[in-house]
């Protein structure tokens, strides 16, 4: 997604720099750090020196990348406020009492979950500054098209494969009602863990439908049953009220497992 944005808007590339909630100025605009240099007769000495950190890189650029923050609002409060100089004209960008000179082709992308999600907020100096624009959920075509089916076992034929995708959207649908944080990212960790539990027990074209049911299951409960409150857990205990289908109550083997 975000390569597409950057072609569309002129760029020939794009950098894009995971956030968390523990990250320090020092680890994405840089900080003194330890060296070490030779005083010669293959004698070492150390010292400290500014070393920049990823976005005063990009900064330093003088043909950047787009750059895209994820998970921006997950950072503490007042981390990016930075980036404000951004806004202005011209665009600078103040760190540690230095001043950075940008062009116009330096350019940010900032995103995240909603605010209402546990853990996130945005700056406030940067929220009154920017622009937001709130996306609708994904359609379940391109949630089938563009991560489900290309990350299904290839040895699968495309019956099972459609089932899987059909179990795997339904589950994913249902998980929404009991837990509105799910997003499309908790597929791709469902789809890690059905990889895990075939390194153990191998696909193969001969598995059959209910046998992917179980695996779909399985890999849904493993990876985000814990994310469901306790008012709801009883759901999850029992499929037939969360996911009505050819496995309703029963426990189905899945290759040999």
């Amino acid at each position: 997604m975000a390569g597409i944005i950057a072609a569309r808007t002129g760029y020939p590339d794009c950098q894009v720099l995971q956030h968390q909630p523990n990250h320090k100025s020092v680890v994405m605009f840089g900080g003194p750090q330890l060296v070490s240099y030779s005083v010669g007769n293959g004698a070492e000495d150390h010292g400290t020196e500014f070393c920049e950190g990823p976005l005063l890189q990009w900064v330093l650029s003088k043909d950047p990348p787009l750059l895209v923050l994820d998970e921006a609002n997950l950072v503490p409060e007042g981390l990016l406020a930075p980036l404000v100089g951004l806004t202005r004209q011209p665009p600078v960008l103040h760190y540690q009492g230095r001043e950075y000179e940008l062009n116009n082709r330096h350019r940010i992308i900032l995103t995240g979950n909603p605010d209402h999600y546990s853990g996130r907020h945005l700056d406030n100096t940067l929220k009154s500054r920017i622009p937001t624009f709130f996306y609708n959920p994904l359609p379940d075509t391109v949630l089938a098209n563009a991560i489900i089916l290309p990350n299904l076992p290839q040895a699968w034929p495309d019956h099972l494969k459609q089932q899987a995708r059909d179990r795997l959207l339904t589950l994913y649908n249902q998980f929404r009602e009991l837990q509105d944080q799910t997003t499309p990212r908790d597929i791709t960790d469902v789809l890690a863990t059905v990889r895990q539990i075939l390194r153990h027990c191998s696909a193969t074209g001969d598995d059959t439908p209910a046998q992917v049911n179980a695996l779909i299951r399985r890999a849904f409960m493993d990876s985000l049953a814990g994310a469901v409150t306790t008012e709801y857990q009883q759901r999850l205990r029992h499929p037939q009220r969360l996911v009505p289908g050819p496995v309703q109550g029963r426990s189905v083997p899945f290759g040999g497992g």
